[in-house]
């Protein structure tokens, strides 16, 4: 008997009857090869990551230094201008 609680009947529609573990299945193989081209693509994009270098270029480092220096200039402006206004 079959130990897949899904059907009560004989053991050969059953995925895991014996006759079919031997071979995969055209889904089973289908996903397999979606598989390997899926690690493929990441392991080809890691090697080119390191290939590239660890730091970020010179212009990076410029581009944000400059991000950064306009996210922090409109709070000071604006503490600035309170401060200008308290004092008149």
């Amino acid at each position: 008997m079959c130990p897949c609680a899904l059907h009560g009947g004989p053991p050969a529609p059953c995925p895991c009857s014996p006759g079919r573990g031997e071979r995969p299945s055209a889904a089973a193989r289908l996903v397999a090869a979606r598989l390997r081209r899926l690690a493929d693509g990441l392991q080809q994009r890691a090697e080119r990551r390191k290939a590239r270098g660890r730091g970020p270029s010179a212009a990076r480092r410029r581009l944000a230094a400059v991000v950064c220096l306009l996210c922090a200039l409109p709070p000071a402006a604006a503490l600035a201008w309170l401060i200008r206004r308290r004092s008149l």
